[in-house]
């Protein structure tokens, strides 16, 4: 009887999968990443420290700064060789990761180059992807960005309409010795003399001196002045501000907390399918399997539950618990998905081998 060929389905072995996920619990453990973010400050120090004369003058102190800032960057790389494991490509997908990545290697790299070596306290940022505050406060940051480049292009757009007016009314002051410095005397110079009426530095004694010959030239740059200095600049102070107070909201409840939790269930899951597919009972997941894991995830869910409940008194971490839970909660998506599509992959393979299979024995029933 002709047998239907199987057609290979390429996945991850179980242990290999085992493997990827003791090591993004391992890594991602609070104690691990608390004893990184201490490594990180006392590195940071490390490198000020090295900057007094007293190790810049003694080459056998310079030497162990040296020794022991490499073993940093070890450590470092090692904690980055884990998340790498655990997250495989998704890691330059991440932006944080991918900027751990990037500060890690840029060490490597540039390890021998003097100048470039300088900027190794670069890497005190991590601190940034590794406190959540700082995290969550940046990306509220970097969420207003589009609002910035708006704001930016206006007031780019008031300086030039001054510096074009201020050029062609008090131009001719400097020549006339009117002014002790060409204030105006070009574009360029003009709009460095509108950055400073922004940033009202000293500005009051260039237009007095303008004010001397032309009494009405207070009008103009006090207009500038209202424009630039008070309204613009508190536009970006409102946006920076609503950005800001984004993170007082009060998050909520998801499944953030059990994002590993539901994915190992999803690979047991497809795992324990294939086997009883396959008709090996030792597959079958029992009774007590189940009642036993129901348990443990209401015992999750009560944990995060009470947890979601203390932080609502905190608006910072209620804000760091709320961004947290959607990017975990997306991944868990992203991943659950991933494992539907490779079982109906494998189940539309057994499919088709059982319908080669039934018309190959119909074929031979036939012929009979």
């Amino acid at each position: 009887m002709a047998q239907a060929e199987e057609i290979p389905i390429p996945r991850q072995p179980r242990t290999v999968r085992k493997f990827r996920n003791v090591c993004g619990r391992v890594v991602n453990d609070e104690r691990v990443q608390v004893f990184i973010i201490f490594l990180i400050i006392v590195n940071a120090v490390m490198m000020g420290a090295a900057t007094f004369d007293f190790v810049t003058d003694d080459p056998e102190v310079s030497d162990v700064f040296e020794a022991v800032d490499m073993v940093f960057l070890v450590i470092f790389t090692i904690e980055l060789a884990l998340q790498f494991i655990y997250h495989l490509w998704r890691l330059f997908i991440d932006g944080w990761l991918l900027f751990d990545f990037i500060i890690i290697m840029m060490s490597w790299v540039f390890s021998d180059v003097q100048i470039i070596r300088s900027f190794r306290i670069f890497r005190a940022l991590r601190l940034i992807t590794r406190i959540e505050v700082m995290k969550n406060l940046v990306s509220a940051l970097l969420s207003v960005v589009p609002k910035m480049l708006a704001i930016t292009m206006l007031l780019l757009l008031i300086f030039y309409i001054f510096a074009v007016m201020f050029t062609s009314l008090f131009k001719e002051l400097y020549d006339d010795g009117f002014l002790d410095f060409d204030y105006f005397g070009t574009i360029w110079d003009s709009l460095f003399t509108c950055y400073q009426f922004m940033t009202l530095d000293d500005w009051n004694p260039i237009a007095r001196e303008v004010m001397v010959e032309l009494s009405w030239a207070w009008f103009p740059m006090i207009a500038f002045i209202i424009i630039s200095g008070f309204i613009v600049i508190n536009l970006v102070i409102a946006v920076l501000c609503d950005a800001v107070s984004a993170l007082h909201d009060d998050p909520e409840e998801g499944d953030g907390g059990e994002f590993l939790d539901e994915i190992w269930e999803e690979e047991d899951n497809i795992t324990n399918l294939d086997g009883m597919l396959a008709g090996d009972p030792s597959h079958d997941t029992s009774r007590d399997g189940h009642d036993d894991y129901r348990r443990d995830r209401k015992l999750v869910r009560r944990a995060s539950h009470e947890s979601l409940q203390g932080l609502k008194d905190d608006p910072v971490k209620s804000a760091v618990s709320k961004i947290n839970d959607e990017r975990n909660l997306l991944k868990r998506r992203v991943d659950v998905v991933e494992n539907q599509i490779e079982e109906l992959t494998r189940l539309q393979s057994r499919t088709m081998q059982t319908l080669h299979f039934l018309i190959s024995h119909v074929q031979e029933a036939n012929e009979r």
